[in-house]
């Protein structure tokens, strides 16, 4: 083995497709990687083109054609921006000389190929795969959090805003659309750890960047028909939406930023507030009575939510008016179920029910949970899928988070009323649900596929095959690992 690794050395520094060898002076700033095939397995052309036993980014490839051949270690589909499967797979077969659609021939023999990776960096042994449950523990989940945060503070854009998709192949901001919704909403994910007892008061960068952040928020915040006050759309015809409104509340009612931010945050809870209808419902679009039904899934918990964070400080009418609004919900979910409500939802009942002690409350949290967990994938033909949350049989993506969320949620609710069977029924969704949540991450381990690791760091990725950052995404990996923190003894 040391005899093949210094050949391959040898060749990579005299690798002719970077026009000249690999000189003295730059051996200082030169990195070595070496990448050792573990094992392999025969796929079929049908499985790939599924979806299923060859995962980007994971897994390498390779395929012998008659007296052709070539192969992918698992990096080139991540560096080389290939997102699906048969963009990877034509590209192999052209590496092979070989027609494009080859690998969909019978007599193709396609290989799946396992791969760990060495480096003279900091990174040590890696290996792409999940980490067993016996290496996750609060440390690493302390871990994930910081990460995530510094990735978000990273994210931020002018006028309190943030990159709402980031490719780290490319080191690029796909998109810079402002989108307020998202901005609040990572506004509040960070507002939560600044409450948290996690946040080191020695970081001093996070606090400037997170008041930066807040300031800029709270100062696009106007007044609303002569009370209160909303978060604007960016096109003034547009009616505002409750979900920045409730969000940039819910970021700015938290306990050390609302030391700095009372005013904006008074009026933007008397809007909130003022929006709630004779029915117990919240408007979507702050001054309209017509409900847009798909925005009420997520709204409508974040308007609730801004209610229990008043309750929890002894607010005694923000808890009649959250009992106002339960009915009504509740009615939704009972008649159309949707992951998207459940997501808010979760937490806003299973909160109330801690404070009132309402069993209605409970067994509305509990409800929607055990209604969740039917979406988690237990088995499947491809083993990196379990842990993940799907209504079908497609492969499992970062809405993942958000119902691991819930879950978690769910469990600290069950160990309050000492529900003993949902305690261990939810410990396990969680700690399946972790899993595959890790595979998502931007971690360490693949540092050395981006050109910009500082930036990529803690990123949270749209699926295990497409690295692309949102900056939602993160956003809820921030308040799930708050939530397992709090639940302490759930990994």
């Amino acid at each position: 083995l040391g005899a093949q690794i210094k050949g391959a050395i040898a060749s990579a520094s005299r690798d002719k497709r970077f026009h000249s060898r690999l000189s003295f002076i730059e051996l200082d700033q030169a990195n070595v990687e070496i990448w050792l095939q573990s094992g392999s397995e025969r796929v079929s052309a049908d499985a790939i083109a599924g979806g299923r036993f060859i995962e980007l980014g994971v897994d390498g490839v390779e395929i012998n054609f008659g007296d052709k051949s070539a192969y992918f270690k698992p990096s080139v589909a991540t560096t080389s921006g290939k997102r699906t499967i048969d963009a990877l797979m034509s590209s192999l077969c052209h590496k092979a000389g070989l027609a494009m659609d080859a690998w969909k021939d019978q007599e193709a023999t396609i290989l799946r190929t396992k791969w760990i990776s060495i480096s003279d960096g900091s990174t040590g042994l890696v290996s792409p795969h999940v980490l067993s449950m016996s290496n996750i523990d609060n440390g690493t989940i302390l871990r994930w959090l910081h990460d995530s945060v510094h990735f978000l503070i990273n994210s931020r854009q002018a006028f309190g805003d943030f990159t709402y998709l980031y490719d780290p192949i490319k080191d690029i901001e796909i998109i810079r659309s402002e989108n307020r919704v998202r901005s609040a909403g990572c506004l509040y994910s960070l507002s939560c750890f600044y409450d948290s007892p996690h946040c080191l008061p020695s970081d001093i960068s996070f606090e400037n960047g997170l008041m930066a952040i807040a300031s800029a928020q709270a100062g696009r915040t106007i007044e609303w028909e002569g009370h209160g006050r909303v978060v604007p759309e960016p096109k003034s015809a547009d009616l505002p939406k409750m979900g920045a409104t409730a969000l940039l509340a819910l970021a700015l009612g938290g306990e050390r930023l609302l030391q700095h931010f009372k005013n904006p945050y008074d009026g933007l809870f008397e809007s909130v507030t003022r929006a709630q209808m004779a029915s117990g419902r919240f408007q979507t679009h702050l001054g309209s009575d017509v409900e847009n039904m798909r925005s009420s899934e997520f709204f409508s918990g974040q308007a609730l939510l801004t209610l229990v964070q008043r309750a929890e400080r002894g607010v005694c009418e923000a808890v009649d008016r959250c009992a106002t609004g339960f009915a009504a919900y509740r009615h939704q979910f009972l008649t159309n179920p949707t992951s998207a409500f459940v997501g808010w939802h979760v937490d806003v009942w299973s909160r109330m029910a801690q404070l009132t002690k309402r069993s209605e409350y409970a067994e509305f949290a509990f409800h929607q949970a055990d209604w969740l967990l039917k979406m988690q994938i237990h088995s499947a033909p491809e083993a990196t899928w379990i842990g993940g949350f799907s209504a079908s049989d497609q492969m499992p993506k970062y809405s993942s988070v958000v119902f691991l969320e819930a879950i978690a949620k769910a469990y600290i609710l069950a160990k309050y009323v000492g529900d003993s069977e949902r305690i261990e029924q939810y410990r396990f969704a969680v700690q399946l649900g972790i899993r595959f949540c890790e595979r998502l991450r931007i971690s360490d381990n693949q540092m050395a596929w981006f050109p910009n690791p500082q930036r990529s760091r803690g990123g949270v990725a749209l699926s295990p095959l497409d690295k692309r950052v949102r900056c939602d995404v993160s956003q809820h990996f921030i308040t799930l690992c708050l939530t397992l923190l709090q639940a302490e003894d759930i990994v």
